[in-house]
């Protein structure tokens, strides 16, 4: 379990294709590394992964098929920036929201509209992805805890402050770039309950509650 503030911004040093259609994924994490046991959960922009080996400041993750089908850590390249987070750990001061590096799926930077200090920026995503957004809501693009500041019929838009922008690698995003979404996990779980128990009414649908202004 993770809260989406970003510990740090590291580098992939290298990406090496597997025999099984998956890859070898090494990170320079610094001096997180003497925190870090092989086995150990670390969310790579936003995507839960298992220490494979931890030396000399990097860490290897296998990453599989399954992984790179439904996040973008398939388009990364070595030199690249990824955000960092270690789980969260019982005691500890809860900021941010609950994040389970259980991605949902793929957005891509659409628009960036800068507003002095601040930024602007609208990500497309399907609508099955869009259907569990609310605005004011909670959302994690690339591990970074965000509030969903309004809903498109493409997608939705966030609001970065400078601290964000200077600590993530949000703040280097450009159009078109992919980034991964993870939707509050407690907005899934009640659509999911909403959704069997609609499932079994004659003739109540989604469509019908949300025309009638319910959802």
């Amino acid at each position: 379990m993770f809260t989406g503030l970003i510990e740090s911004i590291c580098e992939v040093k290298a990406v090496q294709r597997d025999s099984q259609g998956g890859v070898v994924l090494s990170v320079a994490i610094g001096q997180a590394a003497s925190s870090i046991r092989p086995g150990d959960s670390v969310a790579i922009n936003g995507v839960c992964l298992t220490a494979k080996t931890v030396q000399d400041g990097c860490c290897m993750f296998d990453v599989g098929p399954q992984t790179l089908s439904c996040t973008a850590l398939g388009v990364l390249k070595v030199g690249d920036l990824v955000n960092m987070e270690l789980p969260l750990q019982v005691g500890s001061r809860l900021g941010g929201h609950f994040v389970q590096g259980h991605v949902d799926g793929v957005g891509v930077i659409r628009t960036i509209v800068p507003d002095g200090h601040y930024r602007r920026v609208g990500i497309g995503v399907d609508r099955g992805l869009l259907e569990m957004l609310v605005p004011k809501g909670s959302v994690a693009v690339d591990g970074v805890s965000l509030t969903v500041a309004g809903l498109q019929d493409w997608g939705f838009w966030v609001a970065l402050i400078p601290y964000t922008l200077k600590v993530t690698t949000l703040g280097r995003l450009e159009v078109g770039r992919l980034v991964n979404i993870e939707v509050d996990m407690i907005v899934k779980a009640v659509r999911q309950y909403l959704g069997q128990i609609l499932n079994a009414q004659t003739g109540l649908t989604l469509d019908r509650l949300r025309a009638a202004g319910f959802c």
